[in-house]
């Protein structure tokens, strides 16, 4: 009898503890499947990957405080799952997961863990400029709200072409968009890199477009630091109007042309313009500065002025273009010794001054963008007679070398239009009248929003002076790097 009730109890023992098991296996099953989302419903939801560097430094410093694994977190490796605000007034985002590497946050750990920098993530405050955005959305003075309120750089991973929502928002200059904080372009037209996200840049231009002279056309090309001077304190429009005084700071050197120049030799089809720079050199100031109560509307200065004025000196051999000389020009006789080559054009001094007025549009996304410049642009070609006898320039005593600068009305006139759209493929058509010369650009992708071509056609619209092109035309690639 008591071998029977001792089996008895073993049997309801070994029963009992294997439904425990069982209801433990259940239960650890059932929390993971509610605690858990579907791979193939968040296809659609909200995904994005972060790329602010500061911002990248205290997620992953989190992850790492708590103890996660530290081969399995990725400081440059941060994605962000979320859904819209249940709220749909509210254009901000409610995080499921935030994934660091291998190593996922849910919802509730994120509360607990990072509120400060969740509310960022979000978009409920501003991560620049540190505003609650609720605030922003019920200030009654603005009247374009913006669409998108994560104004730090992310990457949305549920776009597959075309421009990231991060850069669609209103911005002054798409290559060197203010969503990024690093960004590197180049092109034939230009090189350039912008520095941090306070708008410090320095760029190197190859021609001089405000006068309508693009790529080797002007014989110069021209290396300037942009550095703000004045933060933008307007919260509705801080976010694309960063700074309302920038100062644009450089030189202007000369591109060699002529027998032995390299763009004689190796680019002669691109352009046989037969402009030069000032073999003196030249420096290059200029303001950009945006209306405090209106940041649409701008004023833009800028300046290119020799070093020295060209007089008779001595150049480096076989460096300038020229034309032949004519029955006008009267050499005295103390130039009787050398040999003439010909007459070389000199650009001087160019200067712009206009009135700019930036326009966006399209709905709640804002993504197309127009701009408007007025104003008025100064220039001089100093015609200069090229000895070859010690490699010579020479004005003085020297009769009917023409000096072409602003004469008539028209001279004086600058007047451009830009077009911008960047919703999905981002592209751009400007058209400018300037020195009575009509100068046209156009940039389109090629390749997500990294590689675009970019074309410049300009015609003198007035009649051909002996230095000038009457059809330019040229097509360049540009890379842009943005970080």
């Amino acid at each position: 009898m008591k071998k029977i009730i001792l089996i008895l109890i073993l049997f309801v023992s070994l029963v009992l503890n294997s439904f425990s098991q069982s209801n433990d296996i259940m239960g650890d099953s059932l929390i993971k499947k509610l605690t858990s989302i579907d791979d193939e419903i968040t296809k659609g939801f909200p995904r994005w990957k972060l790329c602010e560097k500061n911002l990248q430094k205290q997620v992953f410093a989190i992850f790492k405080y708590h103890g996660y694994d530290k081969d399995s977190i990725d400081e440059q490796d941060i994605e962000i799952l979320a859904i819209p605000f249940s709220d749909g007034n509210l254009p901000f985002y409610e995080i499921l997961e935030l994934r660091c590497g291998k190593a996922i946050m849910k919802s509730n750990e994120i509360d607990i863990r990072m509120p400060e920098i969740k509310v960022f993530l979000t978009g409920e405050r501003s991560y620049l400029t540190k505003v609650d955005n609720r605030d922003y959305l019920n200030n009654e003075n603005i009247v374009n709200k913006k669409s998108e309120l994560r104004d730090y750089c992310f990457v949305s991973l549920n776009q597959n072409v075309g421009t990231q929502k991060s850069e669609a928002n209103i911005q002054l200059d798409y290559l060197y968009s203010e969503s990024k904080k690093e960004v590197v372009v180049l092109s034939l037209f230009e090189q350039g890199m912008k520095l941090g996200d306070q708008g410090h840049q320095i760029r190197n231009l190859v021609g001089n477009d405000m006068i309508g002279y693009p790529l080797f056309n002007a014989g110069e090309s021209k290396i300037f630091f942009k550095l703000p001077l004045y933060t933008n304190p307007n919260v509705s429009s801080s976010n694309y109007i960063r700074n309302l005084l920038t100062l644009n700071l450089g030189g202007v050197y000369r591109l060699s042309k002529g027998k032995e120049s390299f763009v004689d030799n190796n680019l002669s089809f691109v352009s046989n313009s037969l402009l030069n720079s000032s073999p003196n050199g030249k420096i290059f100031a200029g303001i950009e500065f945006y209306f405090p109560f209106m940041t649409e509307l701008g004023l833009n200065l800028d300046l290119d002025i020799p070093l020295r004025k060209v007089t008779t000196q001595a150049v480096k051999e076989n460096t300038l273009a020229y034309y032949g000389s004519n029955d006008n020009i009267d050499i005295s006789d103390e130039y009787t010794n050398k040999s003439l080559v010909g007459v070389a054009p000199i650009l001087g001094t160019v200067g712009k001054l206009s009135f700019s007025y930036n326009y966006w549009f399209g709905g709640s996304s804002n993504e197309n963008y127009l701009r408007f410049d007025v104003g008025m642009t100064y220039s001089e070609v100093q015609e200069v007679v090229y000895f070859d006898y010690g490699n010579k320039v020479a004005t003085d005593s020297i009769s009917g070398l023409q000096l072409y600068k602003n004469n008539e009305f028209a001279d004086w006139i600058f007047l451009k239009t830009e077009y911008r759209n960047q919703s999905v493929y981002p592209f751009t058509l400007s058209v400018q009248y300037s020195n009575q010369i009509l100068l046209a650009r156009t940039y389109v992708p090629l390749f997500g929003n990294w590689l675009f071509l970019e074309a410049k056609y300009a015609t003198p619209l007035r009649e051909l002076r002996p230095y000038e092109v009457k059809n330019f035309f040229i097509l360049s690639p540009v890379l842009r790097i943005a970080i």
